[in-house]
């Protein structure tokens, strides 16, 4: 076998290659997901999550300016209040909360 047929038979197993690559690229079916993406537009924050079981979504929406959180579910094409809770008793425990004390200096 000369070089030329050799270079013919590199490149055409090459060709093959790529082409069975970008078929089966193609041809799979891809799930977008967007698990942890954030947005904020005004008062409000939003993010989504991934939940532990298939096809289960959760969205929270968090409300600044009263301080609450809303989580809800999204399971095949239904979309449901998985749970709300009022965050400002947490905002004020972590406010009373001790800071680190600085060492004494000497005088």
């Amino acid at each position: 076998m000369n070089t030329k047929d050799m270079t013919i038979a590199v490149l055409s197993t090459t060709s093959v290659v790529l082409l069975v690559g970008i078929l089966v690229v193609n041809m799979l079916p891809s799930q977008a997901l967007g698990a942890g993406m954030t947005a904020k537009a005004g008062k409000y924050v939003v993010t989504v999550g991934v939940g532990s079981t298939d096809n289960e979504e959760y969205l929270y929406i968090m409300d600044t300016s009263s301080e609450r959180v809303g989580v809800y579910r999204f399971v095949g094409n239904r979309i449901q209040l998985s749970a709300g809770m009022d965050l400002a008793p947490l905002a004020k425990k972590s406010s009373r909360q001790p800071g680190k004390r600085k060492p004494a200096g000497r005088s």
